[in-house]
């Protein structure tokens, strides 16, 4: 059902997830409500995290700039990750979901956490991610 549509992903496919997610919403408001998160969250120039990618001149966010969804579908957050995320000396990717977090509830957004032990993209429960991402609407599951 194209009507409904979810995004979710783990490291490069969590950024793609936000990215991807952000912009069907902009497209397609009525379809699109939530977007899942594993192991990438957001890195914004000058925040200290260390990075894979650089940022461009003239980008302050990776993967997407966070914004405000007002529309009564909203744009939730299903942010996951694990605390030892890339390793526990330099958990990076952990605090990008935290940071991710954070900027999404400032801006008004539904965001909701979900964090455990491990390192990069070890997925704890999926069904949890698919709850989060339906919501209790009953567009992604029965």
């Amino acid at each position: 059902n194209t009507l409904r549509l979810f995004f979710s992903g783990c490291s490069q496919g969590s950024a793609f997830s936000f990215y991807s997610g952000s912009c069907m919403k902009q497209r397609f408001p009525e379809r699109v409500s939530a977007f899942a998160t594993h192991s990438t969250g957001l890195h914004v120039r000058g925040d200290g995290l260390s990075w894979p990618k650089k940022l461009c001149d003239q980008c302050d966010y990776i993967p997407a700039m966070p914004q405000t969804y007002g529309d009564s579908l909203g744009l939730k957050a299903c942010v996951f990750d694990n605390t030892e995320n890339p390793s526990a000396k330099d958990p990076s990717f952990y605090r990008s979901s935290q940071q991710l977090a954070l900027k999404w509830k400032a801006l008004g957004n539904r965001v909701e956490e979900h964090y455990g032990s491990g390192g990069h993209c070890k997925i704890h429960n999926y069904s949890q991610i698919v709850t989060c991402l339906d919501d209790g609407t009953g567009r992604l599951s029965l």
